[in-house]
């Protein structure tokens, strides 16, 4: 009687063990797509880009709450510093840019205000399918924050560390690792502060005098590979290979007197790779359009042809060998070599 009991205590300990394994993996994903959870949150968000830039520093102002957040951004470029405020309201995004002295207004955005992490609600059905969510204990100076690795089943692909807040439902702090394992970029919520009083009207916008107002077109929705080489003038060579677990999201088109372009846009639910072509162009346009040498203020891997009369740059941070792959998979069909 007594090794029957010890057998059916030993045998339910094992399959709890299982399946809480299940349930706290599933659990940890409904942590990293819940909503925010604070009346509010003042911080500074700072991203190092430590393997291809070192000592590359973006830094941002934030104030947030469940409606509403605005980031005042510092970044460098080839001629300096610059500074972008951008306040993202139910109403609209509006972005302030003192160069220019111009307030840029776009459509409401959708999606929680850190998606700038890479987690995006819609895809999440997607991430679980390409990705792993493992428990690594918590911060020793706060113990709710948890450390989550999200790691991708298919090689090639980063890894993130993710300092998570199960209190307030927020990262904390990021590490994107490359697929070769170095550290690529950090990215980190400094001096954050949560269920603090804001400062008085941070998210109302008083145009500046000498300033002027544009508003933008809402997005172009994603289109067929017809109706994008009616747009073009041009058919968009589309790769006949993408890495494993990526989809194509969307087929867009993108126009302004003298330039046209089409995106193919690919996702595993939560790496991007964006498939960019346009018309070739040389000499002195081709430098207008930004074709020579410049700085590279987003270190991202890119891998670039010339087919069929177009300009094909494929840009993501996966593995170059990915790119590649990728772009001599872009065969033209012999109508467009013609």
């Amino acid at each position: 009687m007594r090794r029957s009991v010890l057998l059916f205590t030993l045998v339910a300990a094992i399959l709890s063990l299982v399946g809480s394994g299940e349930e706290k993996g599933d659990h940890l994903w409904r942590f990293l797509f819940s909503r925010p959870r604070f009346r509010s949150l003042i911080a500074t968000m700072e991203v190092q880009f430590t393997a291809r830039s070192p000592g590359q520093i973006w830094t941002a102002k934030v104030w947030a709450d469940p409606e509403n957040h605005r980031m005042d951004m510092t970044f460098p470029r080839p001629t300096g510093t610059r500074t972008v405020s951008v306040v993202t309201r139910p109403d609209g995004v509006f972005v302030l840019i003192p160069d220019a002295r111009i307030i840029t207004q776009h459509e409401p955005a959708q999606g929680h205000w850190f998606a700038v992490w890479g987690l995006r609600p819609t895809k999440e059905p997607l991430a679980r399918q390409n990705y792993s969510v493992r428990f690594s204990g918590r911060d020793p100076a706060a113990s709710h924050i948890l450390i989550l690795e999200l790691v991708p089943k298919h090689k090639g692909n980063p890894t993130r560390k993710i300092f998570f807040s199960a209190r307030y439902r927020v990262p904390i702090r990021v590490e994107k690792y490359s697929p070769d394992g170095s550290l690529e970029l950090t990215a980190m919520l400094k001096d954050a502060q949560f269920d603090v009083p804001l400062p008085a009207g941070i998210f109302e916008l008083a145009v500046p005098e000498g300033w002027r107002v544009e508003k933008k077109r809402p997005p172009s929705p994603p289109v067929s590979l017809t109706e994008a080489a009616k747009a073009l003038g041009f058919t968009p060579l589309v790769p006949s290979w993408t890495p494993p677990g990526y989809v194509l999201d969307g087929l867009f088109v993108g126009a302004s007197p003298g330039w046209k372009v089409g995106h193919l846009f690919y996702t595993d639910g939560i790496g991007v790779i964006s498939v960019f072509e346009h018309p070739s162009v040389r000499g002195e346009k081709r430098r207008r359009w930004g074709g020579g040498r410049h700085p590279v203020l987003i270190p991202l891997r890119m891998a670039k042809r010339e087919l069929a009369g177009l300009a094909v740059v494929i840009v993501s941070d996966v593995d170059q060998t990915w790119l590649e792959r990728m772009a001599n998979s872009l065969v033209p069909t012999e109508a467009q070599t013609q």
